[in-house]
């Protein structure tokens, strides 16, 4: 009975594991990443500059973008503390803002 017993909690403990190590290594490989919502509040020549809601602003390359429009970014802390040094790894259009910067529909 004793050896049952013992094989049932090293059968527990590898499962366990088996979730937790993975798991704990895609936490650690994405952990500078963040997701963030920046407002388009001027497009010139292809280039958007947006806010996010802390006041920094950021640009990104949006042709046919209007001021108001919405964009969902992530962003790579790089690891550091400041958001000076912040990238934008990915974004995607996700809508407008009405009655934003003079807008009034």
């Amino acid at each position: 009975m004793k050896f049952y017993r013992q094989i049932l909690i090293a059968c527990v403990v590898a499962c366990v594991l088996s979730l937790l190590i993975p798991a704990l290594a895609l936490t650690a490989a994405h952990a500078e990443l963040y997701p963030s919502t920046l407002i388009v509040f001027e497009v010139d020549d292809g280039i958007a500059r947006a806010s996010d809601f802390n006041g920094e602003v950021w640009e990104l390359d949006a042709e046919d973008w209007d001021a108001g429009d919405m964009v969902s970014v992530l962003m790579d802390d790089m690891e550091t503390e400041s958001i000076d040094d912040d990238e934008i790894v990915e974004y995607k259009y996700s809508g407008w803002v009405i009655g934003c910067w003079g807008w009034s529909e």
